[in-house]
């Protein structure tokens, strides 16, 4: 069973939760006085650590103050705020515009590459999380585990006493106004957190019996409302002024920090539909002063009738349910903050599956075939739904268009969640065909993922030269490449065929879960398909005269071409190519496999997870691939 994810909601003295669970943005709580570095400890004369380049900065320390810092990645840029945080709790802004680093979310996949080589998979987790999530991690943080109060160890500190850090992660971060230093995100000082854990330095509050501003009558206390958005109302008016009720949400609706404030409040309540709190929730209309008591000479009976009118549509006491409690949150602000999160349910991972593909044959022959509903509910997607979620996550694909142009080549590489060994022995790279979700082909592929991975020092130089001898002569020797590259003659020793199989989940025989959807997220990284994904998404309509496949059992029935429409996306192609056929990258006269499939794939994936529209052949705007049905179970 997994670990549960308590959120970090309301709780103003957090820590880095146990759970593995993450999204969204990555958050940090820097104590007061800790050191800011001008450059890594450790950076060469030419400001590079590990043939990685830094920029030099300022340094100093947080005297004093704590930090709160935000990062996050958008079009392959990595983007920083922080703010200084008092004694008293209020916070300062230090960064007016986010700080940011070009081109860095990019460059991770090289730059976990050379700072962490012993498991550049783990390193490109701290790169992106600030720490590890995954179950089972190489890199063994001594940093994390140091006791509060105990120096963390540094990597390339020159002191003989103290050992470097295979987990250190060098983050710059503004800690006062106009300067900036680099600390190591991954410090155990420091508190990790995401959007996950609501935390309440974004602005997301608690709201319950013991901080609330409502009475058991409904009514708000303007004192207590104030004192819960905290310097938002500093410079409001006196609370006298807003007794009045209407005044009171007037000058809600006309203040924009306060409107802004309420949006992270998420509010424990009774419920208006439970009759049982009826005399204690209303009794104030009763009073001399209140709406019914006013007028007990003219209507005596206002009030107990308004009580029975009032019950009559109460259904509570109905529905079985326990009488408790609800949480009531702002609707649009909760979707805002969810929709970063791009988690695939089963329903959803359902839906990404098109009712009917195209497929390209021998020649300019296409055909058009139904995919049954078997493939949405089978092994593959069943067994590897949750593991994609983690991969995605892992490697930033997480936005609409990503998501798309991944799936879009992963939905037609798998033959539509059918398998993921292509297991084509007439190539003549066989055995080290494709497998996996984005069919990792090629034994020098393999290898730069297992090491990616952490398992270089398991492999041999010797072992490395003979498979690359093989595959060379397999290369120039096509029809006899089998003499070459088999398994027997290749030189691959047997914990790689092992590690081999598990990438294409052999026999559905599931020994490693990670590796079939990993592999597709390292494949996406290494290749540099973010930078073609984040293009623009510009839809072109097109037509393609298409047969169904022939059927063998009835070989003379009428089979003739129809008009099947599909939709064409220039960066979507760009994206494919640079995991197909690089060269064709911005050369749209040169094909590759399966093109026109995976734009059918591209596309339905674009209707389930984007806000986007297709073009018809009028011109119109619709909002599912023309000629295209949902998948709805």
């Amino acid at each position: 069973m997994p670990e549960r994810h308590d959120t970090r909601l309301d709780n103003r003295q957090p820590t880095t939760p146990i759970s593995k669970d993450y999204w969204g943005h990555s958050y940090y709580v820097i104590p007061a006085d800790q050191t800011f570095f001008p450059r890594p400890p450790g950076a060469d004369a030419n400001n590079k650590l590990k043939d990685v380049e830094f920029d030099v900065l300022q340094g100093g320390t947080n005297a004093g103050y704590a930090l709160h810092v935000e990062t996050y990645f958008h079009h392959g840029n990595k983007y920083t705020n922080a703010w200084s945080v008092g004694q008293d709790g209020t916070r300062t802004l230090l960064t007016p515009q986010p700080v940011k680093e070009s081109g860095y979310e990019y460059d991770l996949y090289a730059r976990a590459t050379k700072l962490y080589p012993d498991c550049p998979s783990d390193g490109f987790e701290l790169l992106r999380f600030g720490r590890i999530l995954t179950e089972h991690p190489i890199l063994q943080d001594g940093a994390m585990n140091t006791p509060p109060g105990v120096a963390p160890r540094i990597a390339g500190n020159p002191h003989p006493t103290e050992q470097t850090n295979p987990c250190i992660t060098w983050m710059r971060v503004t800690y006062a106004q106009g300067r900036e230093g680099y600390i190591d995100a991954a410090n155990n000082r420091i508190v990790q957190l995401s959007d996950a854990d609501f935390p309440y330095s974004m602005g997301w509050t608690k709201i319950s019996e013991g901080n609330t501003p409502y009475g058991d009558d409904g009514l708000c206390d303007i004192n207590d409302l104030k004192k819960l958005i905290g310097e938002v109302a500093a410079t409001s008016p006196d609370a006298k002024e807003y007794e009045d009720e209407d005044a009171l949400s007037n000058w809600v609706k006309g203040n924009d920090a306060v409107r802004g404030k309420l949006k992270g409040f998420i509010c424990e309540a009774p419920t208006e539909w439970n009759s049982a709190h009826n005399d204690m929730r209303y009794a104030a209309l009763d009073e001399p002063d209140g709406f019914y008591g006013k007028q007990k000479q003219t209507n005596p009976n206002g009030y107990r009738d308004f009580l029975s009118r009032l019950k009559k549509f109460q259904f509570w006491d109905k529905t079985g349910l326990p009488e408790g409690k609800f949480w009531f949150f702002h609707p649009l602000q909760f979707i805002r903050h969810f929709r970063k999160c791009g988690w695939l349910s089963t329903d959803e991972f359902k839906q990404l599956l098109p009712t009917e593909v195209l497929r390209e044959a021998s020649g300019q022959t296409m055909y058009y075939e139904a995919i049954p509903n078997s493939y949405a509910a089978g092994p593959i997607a069943k067994n590897h739904r949750i593991p994609l979620n983690k991969a995605l996550r892992k490697y930033n694909i997480v936005s609409p268009s990503r998501m798309s142009a991944l799936l879009g080549n992963a939905l037609q590489e798998t033959q539509w969640l059918s398998k993921l060994h292509e297991n084509n022995s007439g190539m003549w790279y066989y055995p080290w065909d494709g497998r996996g979700f984005l069919q990792l082909t090629h034994s020098d592929n393999y290898i730069k993922y297992w090491d990616f991975r952490g398992k270089k020092s398991q492999i041999s130089q010797a072992t490395r030269d003979a498979m690359a001898m093989a595959k060379n002569q397999a290369n120039a020797n096509r029809p006899h490449a089998q003499d070459y590259i088999a398994d027997a003659v290749s030189g691959v020793t047997s914990p790689m065929i092992r590690w081999r199989e598990d990438v294409g989940d052999n026999a559905n025989v599931t020994r490693d879960l990670l590796s079939p959807t990993d592999s597709a997220g390292f494949y996406w990284s290494m290749m540099g398909m973010a930078r073609h994904a984040d293009k623009d998404v510009n839809l072109q309509r097109r037509t393609i005269r298409a047969r169904r496949p022939p059927d063998p059992h009835h070989p003379n029935m009428p089979n003739p071409p129809v008009q099947k429409i599909f939709y064409h996306c220039m960066a979507f192609r760009d994206a494919s190519a640079t995991v197909n056929l690089p060269s064709a990258v911005s050369n749209p006269n040169m094909n590759f496999n399966g093109y026109i499939a995976r734009c059918v794939a591209y596309a339905q994936a674009l209707a389930v997870l984007a806000d986007i529209l297709f073009p018809d052949a009028s011109g119109g705007m619709l909002l599912f691939p023309e000629g295209r049905t949902p998948r709805r179970t």
